[in-house]
């Protein structure tokens, strides 16, 4: 579980993020969501530690999180960011063994390399482990970045029974980790994060798409300039007032006829009544 308890972020005198407090369940599936500029990639990088702590707490599984080495955090840990930029010409299958640099000193084992393969099956580029990764499309080249992550935190016992629970906890970080997809491999890739999260992982992704956040996730934060809107279930967060009061628009919401969440089918830049 990862508690974030009155966390505040500033660069200079513009306040990116103000008094943020939430819980992220281990074993659930947690979107950040909002408008551009909300605060939301600043929040995942400072649960990645990419950005340091100013004010407020984080904790993972109950220890602050610059406790933790970064050979412990690398471990546990495995963060898919926006960017990756990537200059030398590697394989695919090379770039996905990166993964597993914490857990091996100097040549990767056959346990590692049936990590790497087994990573890149769930994201579905096991056709490109030969490919030079930037001959791949943009959307190939993010799954490839996400068989990467995968096989950092995989261990040998989920290929053997890839449904048993994990033991330890694991964290996994998303940014935007269907930007460039096609309609497919979105759903693919949202599919396997909750999958991920079911066994025991505590996902936290930034999504964009309210819809799929709705369908996918178990628990939603929306931030508006820096600070928490809403927090809860699909239900209670995605409301018409609330998606008025962040984005700035109106909406018509719908139940989802099969999954029963919230579902926008409609959008307006006028005034419209909200049916939900």
């Amino acid at each position: 579980m990862i508690q974030v308890s009155h966390l505040s972020y500033c660069i200079g005198q513009k306040q990116l993020l103000a008094d943020v407090s939430f819980e992220a369940q281990a074993g659930a599936f947690t979107a950040i969501v909002g408008a551009n500029g909300a605060g939301k990639s600043t929040l995942l990088k400072i649960l990645c530690r990419d950005y340091p702590l100013q004010q407020g707490n984080v904790y993972f599984h109950g220890k602050p999180l610059h406790s933790f080495s970064n050979m412990e955090m690398a471990k546990i840990r495995a963060v898919l960011s926006q960017q990756q930029q990537v200059s030398l010409p590697f394989v695919c299958e090379e770039l996905v063994m990166m993964g597993r640099y914490p857990h091996f000193n100097g040549h990767p084992t056959k346990t590692d390399h049936e990590i790497v393969a087994f990573a890149m099956r769930q994201a579905d580029v096991a056709h490109l482990q030969g490919r030079v990764y930037q001959t791949l499309s943009g959307g190939e080249q993010q799954r490839v970045q996400l068989a990467r992550v995968l096989a950092q935190i995989t261990d040998r016992r989920e290929i053997i029974v890839p449904q048993m629970p994990i033991g330890t906890p694991k964290y996994l970080f998303l940014d935007e980790p269907i930007t460039g997809l096609d309609l497919l491999h979105q759903y693919h890739t949202l599919d396997l994060v909750r999958q991920l999260a079911q066994k025991g992982y505590c996902v936290v992704a930034v999504l964009h798409d309210l819809n799929l956040a709705a369908q996918y996730a178990d628990h939603l934060i929306m931030l508006k300039k820096g600070r928490v809107i809403a927090a809860g279930s699909p239900q209670q967060v995605m409301t018409c007032e609330n998606i008025h009061r962040v984005f700035g628009v109106e909406v018509n919401l719908m139940q989802h006829p099969e999954l029963g969440c919230p579902f926008i089918v409609n959008v307006r830049s006028r005034q419209a009544v909200c049916h939900s």
